[in-house]
């Protein structure tokens, strides 16, 4: 019997011893938080583990985020991933859509709060100048040395054609109307009369004989039966056709010149700025946009923005690391925090395997407990 107390007894002491150890071996890594000294003379192992190995514990961790947390590769992977590029387009398209339906300020209003200086109608209409300007300045230097032929599409070239015999029938009729009115006849007798009085003494002196108005009586119909034949409708027709042909094979920059180029490029701003009401829309309430703006064109956008952000941010990552320096944020900040808030931190992350380390300390303890009070009772 006095063995088996003997026995529990060496479990429970050694049990016991194992768990306190344990205990202030975890409560080591922390404390004390100070350098103690008894005198003058430094109490050993003070201040606790962390404290004192804090500076290369922040070096360690700002080198461990940098090369196994935080590399370019995983973060590269992390962008180009279709999944996380898809939750950040429906994330931004629900952020846009809500915005629109909730934002009671104007453009205007926003941009003010921004940036009192800026005066945003100004802003709008020069930058719309010079968007236009530009957009016509490279459109022609990039098609110059192009024909019209070239540059409109070729149904329009083609009906052009087409409609060559019906613009000329149209004016010999209309040719053919006014020579058979009243007005043409007057206009006519005019002409041949002035004719006349140009000419010489013995033309004059025929004219006396035979009057004007005999002559047109006579002539005058034979006159717009030439004028108007098809002969002459064909031929008309046919050099027109020719004309058409040569002024659309001209390349551009025969047609245009410097100050042509000027006009077309006021032309369209003055076109462009008519038509927008800029003035309407940028004091006009955010939340009342959302009437008019197509959510596929959000959907377009917010897409071609999140694909275009990722390609470029996927380039710049290695340089952005770098410029960023985040071994030494991360350094900076673990190495600025109190011990107390490490010593949370860590406790925090690590409670249940502290909690198990002590409990593992009692259990070893108390094996050992058993061993030796065994050995005891059979040395005794």
């Amino acid at each position: 019997m006095n063995g088996v107390w003997i026995i529990l007894f060496s479990m429970t002491l050694a049990g016991v011893i194992g768990l306190v150890t344990n205990i202030i071996a975890i409560s080591m890594l922390f404390r004390p938080y100070k350098t103690l000294y008894i005198g003058k003379k430094k109490v050993p192992l003070t201040p606790g583990l962390i404290p004192k190995r804090q500076k290369e514990i922040a070096e360690h961790l700002g080198k461990v985020v940098m090369n196994h947390l935080l590399t370019a590769d995983g973060l590269e992977h992390k962008l180009t991933n279709p999944e996380f590029q898809q939750e950040v387009s429906n994330w931004a398209k629900e952020s846009i859509h809500k915005w629109l339906q909730t934002e009671e300020r104007s453009i205007a209003a926003l941009v003010q709060e921004y940036d009192s200086s800026i005066e945003l109608e100004e802003w709008v209409y020069t930058k719309l100048e010079t968007i236009v300007h530009e957009r016509v300045n490279d459109w022609l230097e990039q098609n110059r040395h192009l024909t019209l032929a070239e540059l409109l599409p070729e149904e329009v070239t083609k009906g052009a054609h087409e409609k060559v015999p019906v613009v000329t029938e149209w004016a010999f009729e209309r040719l053919e109307s006014y020579l058979n009115s009243d007005e043409g006849r007057a206009q006519f007798l005019r002409v041949v009369r002035q004719f006349l009085e140009r000419q010489g003494s013995f033309v004059q002196m025929l004219g006396s004989f035979v009057k004007p108005d005999r002559i047109i009586e006579r002539l005058y119909p034979e006159v717009v039966r030439a004028m108007t034949s098809s002969d002459i409708r064909q031929w008309v027709t046919t050099k027109m056709q020719s004309e058409l042909t040569e002024q659309t094979n001209k390349p551009l920059h025969d047609w245009l010149d410097h100050e042509d180029t000027k006009g077309i490029q006021n032309t369209l701003i003055t076109y462009t700025l008519e038509r927008l009401p800029i003035d309407k829309l940028i004091h006009r309430p955010v939340n009342e946009w959302n009437t008019f703006i197509n959510p596929q064109w959000i959907e377009r956008i917010v897409t071609a923005s999140v694909s275009k952000s990722s390609y470029v941010l996927q380039r710049k990552l290695p340089s952005m690391l770098e410029f960023l320096n985040l071994e030494e944020v991360v350094a900076e900040q673990v190495n600025a925090f109190s011990v107390e808030r490490l010593e949370a931190i860590v406790l925090d992350i690590s409670r249940r395997e502290f909690r198990m380390i002590k409990y593992l300390g009692g259990v070893l303890g108390a094996v050992i407990g058993l061993v030796q009070g065994i050995v005891l009772v059979m040395l005794i």
